[in-house]
Order: C-alpha cells, then sequence, then structure tokens
C-alpha cells in the first residue's frame, strides 16, 4: 500500500494506492473483516488465534453466524428490502472496516497517521447504524491525542460524504460527544502504555485531537480533493490535522460483493481446519 500526503490550505490529503479486487487483497482484507467481528485484532494488527473462538466445532458455528449476521449467507438483492440492506447496512460496514484498517496500517506505514504514533484504536460497531462517531484512536505526538474518523461510503455522492462528515466533527469541536468520548477513553485507557496512560487526564482532547474523513465512492468520480474543501473550513483543528482519506472504489457495489465474498470463503476454510482437528469418534 502507498500513501501520498499534500497539505492544502483546508486540509491534508491522504491519497492510498493498494485497494483492489484481486485475490491476494480480498484475501487479507476478508481475514481483517472476520476478526474485527471477533474482536480478535491487537494493536499490533496480529490477528488473536485463541480470540476467534474456534477451537470447536460450536464455536465456529457461532463465529459463521456472527459474520453472516453483518454480511449475509450470500449477495443474493432480489427484493429491494435486500438490495437496501447490503447498500445501507452491509456495504457500510464494510467500508467501515476498511477505514479501520487504514488507521491500524500506520503501525506499519506512519505516513498514514501523519499527526502522530498509534497506540490504541477503538473496536468497530457490531451494527453500522449505531449513533456515535465511527472510529476513535489514540496516538502520541509527543501529546497524546485522540484521532476521530468518519467514515462514509457514498457511491455517487462523495461531497455529500465528506459534509455529513464534517457536521459530526463540528459537534465534536461544539462538545456534543464529550460523554461519549469521555466514556470511550475510559474503556481503553488500560489498554494504553502506561506512559502515555498518565496523560490521559480530563478532556485531553480538547487540546489535542485530529479528525479524518474516509470518504468512499465510485472511482468513476473524480472529485477535486487537492482544492481547498469548505466543508473542512471551520472545524476546530488545525489544517494539518483535518486528514482527509479519499478512498475511490473500481466497480463500488461489486467490490463490496467481492469481499463479502472473500470472507464467505476464509470462514468456510476454518471450518475445515476446526473439523480437521476434531478427533473422530473412537479415536
Amino acid at each position: 500500500m502507498q500513501v501520498t500526503a499534500v497539505t492544502i490550505g483546508t486540509h491534508k490529503l491522504l491519497t492510498i494506492v493498494g485497494f483492489d479486487r484481486s485475490p491476494d487483497c480480498l484475501l487479507c482484507l476478508a481475514v481483517y473483516c472476520v476478526a474485527q467481528i471477533a474482536n480478535a485484532v491487537q494493536v499490533n494488527l496480529q490477528i488473536r488465534a485463541d480470540l476467534l473462538g474456534i477451537d470447536d466445532q460450536d464455536s465456529c458455528e457461532q463465529l459463521l453466524q456472527d459474520v453472516y449476521s453483518v454480511i449475509g449467507k450470500s449477495n443474493e438483492a432480489k427484493t429491494p428490502k435486500q438490495k437496501k440492506w447490503k447498500e445501507d447496512e452491509r456495504d457500510p460496514w464494510l467500508f467501515e472496516a476498511l477505514s479501520h484498517l487504514c488507521v491500524h496500517l500506520s503501525i506499519r506505514n506512519p505516513d498514514l497517521l501523519p499527526v502522530g504514533t498509534l497506540v490504541a484504536l477503538v473496536p468497530m460497531h457490531g451494527k453500522v447504524k449505531k449513533q456515535g462517531l465511527d472510529l476513535v484512536s489514540v496516538y502520541v505526538s509527543p501529546q497524546i491525542g485522540l484521532g476521530i474518523g468518519e467514515c462514509k461510503a457514498r457511491e455517487n455522492n462523495p461531497w455529500v460524504g465528506l459534509q455529513a462528515a464534517a457536521d459530526k466533527f463540528q459537534n465534536v469541536d461544539m462538545g456534543n460527544y464529550d460523554p461519549e468520548l469521555r466514556t470511550v477513553v475510559g474503556l481503553i485507557r488500560f489498554a494504553v502504555p502506561a506512559e502515555q496512560r498518565n496523560q490521559m487526564t480530563r478532556a485531553f482532547w480538547k487540546e489535542e485531537r485530529a479528525y479524518l474523513p474516509i470518504i468512499g465512492y465510485n472511482a468513476n468520480h473524480n472529485p477535486q480533493w487537492s482544492s481547498e474543501q469548505d466543508a473542512l473550513k471551520e472545524l476546530g483543528v488545525p489544517p494539518t490535522h483535518r486528514l482527509l482519506i479519499p478512498l475511490p472504489l473500481q466497480d463500488f457495489r461489486d467490490f463490496f460483493d467481492d469481499l463479502a465474498d472473500a470472507m464467505r470463503t476464509y470462514l468456510e476454510s476454518l471450518k475445515e481446519e476446526v473439523q480437521c482437528s476434531i478427533p473422530s469418534p473412537g479415536v
């Protein structure tokens, strides 16, 4: 994955190249998505096999059901209700997972989080429609701060997605999300190394925070992200801390179908591994 960063008057633009529909890429994304559902991803990007919970047939079946509740058992959308579910729930959840991965990968490529070093990342929501902030991370730069992200997948309206993200950030500026942030910080502070944990006092994010609007859209569109963005002008952090991350996806809906298929294939491979590891009766 390659990242280039350009500072513009209203924001810093991070251009990422590397997400595609190749089998290798889809498999890597699928493993991360499944592990997110199982809450098995560590901050260093290692996926703990024990947390996947696949040591026996019953727990493997439970993982399958948990994943299917997010992506479905197939990509079929024969009814308007099925189509709406894919577009409004499944695909946004998958995009949110990709967005989390971008931040997570800053452990290996610091250019993905140029405001500091990632030390903690809050797990994803189980349901994409859950109210609240999409992404919250803790970084050190050297002062400790919060990276607050909004993940907006808008196939044909990336500008609408950016405005929706900016509106949420303005609410953070006004303190409307302080109760949620205090709760989140309280939950993850003991996952932060002790040296940085001591800095997590009061509302520390009011002094140090970054906004990450992560915008997904059909690659057929060509928004001028390298121009100043009015939606970001009034945010209460400096332009260097407004990290605009566009993720154009070729064949937008097909990309998510392919990713969901890759997740199902990966699940089947896990299921086969468990079946092979269970002793036959009488053995």
